[in-house]
């Protein structure tokens, strides 16, 4: 993971807070290292097949963007850093749940958060270049950047209320700064 932070230009952290501070948090959650996997690399619901009416069987196809990594990667595809991931409550947190229930290498939701930064870090830094065809700009990058981070802290203050993982005083200073940079939308 430190290979795909080492890529991004360092300009993207100087020109936005919210990228800064998502290195940061990166770098203080770096996953334990676990055993590779093969990753489907594109898990989205249009890649997913039910058999009805059971809907017990599954099949995935569409593996074009297969690879072998961390498990957290494929279920941050899923959840893509958005404030209610499968449209429930808490739908991080149920994912990898069920994912630890049926695998054998268990993952924690801090190391899906990992993941979810650093696909809107690339995005961000592929909304400055100047040829790219549509999509977001790097504001909207930004902003999605803050309100994942928003959670991620959330999350950790829960571990440290809990586990006493975390300073809760250093949460509170990192997420008074994230609400300075970029008005509330999560």
């Amino acid at each position: 993971m430190l290979e795909e932070l080492n890529v991004l230009p360092a300009s993207l952290f100087e020109e936005f807070g919210e990228a800064a501070m998502a290195r940061e948090w990166i770098l203080c959650n770096l996953a334990e290292a676990r055993t590779s996997t093969v990753l489907h690399g594109d898990l989205l619901p249009q890649n997913l097949l039910f058999a009805i009416p059971d809907d017990r069987d599954i099949a995935v196809v569409d593996w074009e963007c297969a690879q072998t990594g961390d498990a957290a990667y494929d279920l941050a595809i899923v959840t893509r850093g958005v404030r209610r991931p499968l449209g429930v409550a808490n739908g991080l947190q149920r994912l990898v749940l069920f994912y630890n229930e049926a695998a054998e290498q268990k993952i924690s939701p801090s190391a899906v958060v990992v993941h979810e930064l650093l696909l809107h870090l690339h995005w961000l830094a592929e909304s400055q270049t100047e040829n790219r065809p549509g999509g977001h700009g790097p504001e909207h990058y930004a902003n999605l950047l803050g309100s994942i981070l928003r959670r991620a802290l959330a999350l950790d203050a829960n571990k440290s209320q809990t586990e006493g993982l975390r300073d809760r005083a250093l949460i509170g200073v990192m997420l008074f700064s994230i609400a300075r940079l970029r008005p509330f939308s999560g």
